[in-house]
């Protein structure tokens, strides 16, 4: 379960901050340490809910 949350992560964070990145309203070249840690929490935890849900769907 740990590798697909970690891949569910990386996909919704390329999901969400590619396309902000591509239209200039964010550059996470920028961004300090702490920017980066409040940014993948929330997506972690994302990531963490859809890899539950569909786990779940897989033994049924």
């Amino acid at each position: 379960m740990l590798l697909g949350t970690t891949l569910t992560t990386v996909g919704v964070l390329v999901g969400t901050n590619g396309p902000m990145t591509a239209l200039g309203v964010t550059d996470p070249r920028t961004w300090s340490a702490t920017d980066r840690v409040s940014d993948v929490v929330p997506h972690l935890a994302y990531a963490a809910v859809v890899r539950a849900t569909l786990d779940g769907f897989d033994r049924g």
